[in-house]
C-alpha cells in the first residue's frame, strides 16, 4: 500500500526521477548514500520517485539487495512523492513475488517490464499483465525498454489493457517517438491512463503528445532542471 495519504494512480504526472542504487565497493546497498539521494532529487522539487529501475541497476541486484534498496527509498521519501517500484521478473510467479513485496513495503505502483529472453506474442504479453493485475494489489504499469528485453508491447496491447483496467500506465523508454505517438493516440479515449517517457531528450515532444511527464535518468544529477523544463511546457 502507498505511503503517501490519497494516493491516485490515475493523478500521477510531471518528473519523476529513476533513481541510481547507490552501493559500497564491496557491492552491498548504501542506504545512507540512498537516503541522501533521494534528499538532493526532492530538493530539486520532483514529483515521484522510481526505484529499482533500469538507472537503479534492478537487473543486477539479488533480492535481498533490491529489498534494501527499496526500503531505503521509501524511508526516505517519508511519504512525501510517490515511490513506484520497478519490476524485472521472467516468470509470472517471481514478478507476482517483486509487486507483492513492494506493495508491502510501500510502494504506490509497480512499473513492470515483459517477460524477457525468449520471444513472446502480443496474446502471451496481454495474458501476463492480466494475469499479474488479478493478483496484484498495486497499481501496474508497464515498462517498454526493448532494447533491453526484446519486447515490445504494441500500442493496441497497451490500448487493450488499460481498457481493461490491468494496467494504469506507460512508461516508453524505446525513444521511437512515432510508437509514443502510437501509445497516445490509441489510448486517447482513456484520459486517466498515466503516459510517460523515459527519455531525458524527448520529454517536450512528449508533453505535447498529451503525454503525463517523464521518469528520468537526469534527474539524479539535476533534478531542478528537469522540473523547470516540465514547469515551463
Amino acid at each position: 500500500m502507498s505511503s503517501v495519504p490519497g494516493f491516485e494512480v490515475e493523478r500521477l504526472s510531471g518528473v519523476l526521477v529513476a533513481l541510481a542504487s547507490p552501493l559500497r565497493r564491496d557491492g552491498g546497498v548504501d542506504e545512507p548514500a540512498t537516503g541522501r539521494l533521494v534528499e538532493h532529487v526532492l530538493a530539486g522539487g520532483v514529483h515521484g520517485l522510481l526505484a529499482l529501475g533500469s538507472t537503479g541497476e534492478t537487473a543486477s541486484l539479488d533480492e535481498p539487495s533490491r529489498r534494501k534498496v527499496l526500503a531505503a527509498v521509501v524511508r526516505a521519501a517519508a511519504g512525501r512523492v510517490p515511490v513506484l517500484c520497478g519490476v524485472a521478473q521472467p516468470q509470472l510467479s517471481t514478478a507476482m513475488a517483486e509487486v507483492e513485496a513492494a506493495a508491502s513495503m510501500g510502494a504506490a505502483v509497480a512499473l513492470v517490464v515483459p517477460p524477457f529472453y525468449y520471444p513472446m506474442s502480443q496474446a502471451a504479453l496481454v495474458d501476463f499483465y492480466r494475469r499479474l493485475a488479478e493478483r496484484s494489489t498495486l497499481p501496474l504499469m508497464l515498462y517498454n525498454i526493448p532494447q533491453f528485453t526484446k519486447v515490445v508491447a504494441e500500442p493496441q496491447s497497451v490500448a487493450t489493457l488499460a481498457r481493461e483496467g490491468a494496467i494504469k500506465g506507460i512508461k516508453d523508454s524505446s525513444r521511437d517517438f512515432e510508437y509514443f505517438e502510437g501509445v497516445c493516440l490509441a489510448t486517447r479515449d482513456m484520459p486517466e491512463f498515466r503516459i510517460f517517457t523515459g527519455s531525458d531528450t524527448m520529454l517536450l515532444a512528449s508533453l505535447a503528445m498529451g503525454g503525463a511527464g517523464t521518469i528520468c535518468g537526469a534527474g539524479n544529477i539535476a533534478p531542478h532542471w528537469v522540473v523547470r523544463v516540465y514547469d515551463a511546457y
